[in-house]
């Protein structure tokens, strides 16, 4: 069958985690990635447009500090998933299907997550504003147009999310259970 078709489209698969389900760190880290690319692009073309070509335009701080926050969260969650792995307090089994990016907002058992609503839900929004911006840029087209910063309050909604979302991992454990017991059937002999 097709990739499309099937859902294993490659650039998707760098959002599942080791279990096969979508990762909510890494989505987060490929969102903020493609949304910084996109609008560093779309700068630069405008700026060169514009006739301004001899140089290339800034990242702001809160841009990169975002960057770094979402890539930060995602290496901490992979930590704390193989060490709860590892010690076995936590158990990841395969997905039954895929279901494409739904688990970005569910914990294992397939529940809405509270912590992984919020990280989703303020990211989309930040990005949301930080593309706006970009898309005045785009239409203002100034020589000197330059990435659009992102709000410290988005950042700090966005960064207590991701503290949530950690905490979160750090405190939830799956006790492994056993389900069934099965006893090999004994020959007795007289």
């Amino acid at each position: 069958a097709d990739g499309a078709a099937t859902g294993n489209v490659a650039i998707w698969n760098s959002v599942r985690g080791e279990d096969g389900r979508a990762s909510t760190s890494k989505f987060q880290v490929f969102l903020w990635t493609g949304v910084v690319i996109f609008g560093y692009v779309a700068v630069l073309a405008v700026r060169w447009k514009a006739g301004q070509t001899e140089t290339l335009p800034d990242i702001p701080q809160n841009v990169l500090v975002t960057l770094g926050l979402s890539s930060g969260t995602a290496v901490a969650a992979r930590v704390i998933t193989a060490n709860a792995v590892g010690t076995g307090t936590t158990v990841k089994e395969p997905p039954v299907s895929q279901r494409g990016l739904a688990p970005i907002f569910q914990n294992d058992a397939d529940q809405p997550d509270i912590g992984k609503i919020q990280l989703v839900a303020w990211t989309f929004i930040a990005v949301a504003v930080f593309l706006a911006g970009v898309l005045r840029i785009i239409s203002d087209g100034a020589t000197d147009a330059s990435l659009p910063d992102i709000d410290p309050t988005l950042m700090v909604l966005t960064g207590l999310g991701s503290a949530t979302y950690l905490g979160k991992k750090l405190v939830t454990t799956t006790t492994p259970t056993i389900a069934s017991i099965s006893v090999d059937e004994l020959t007795l002999r007289e």
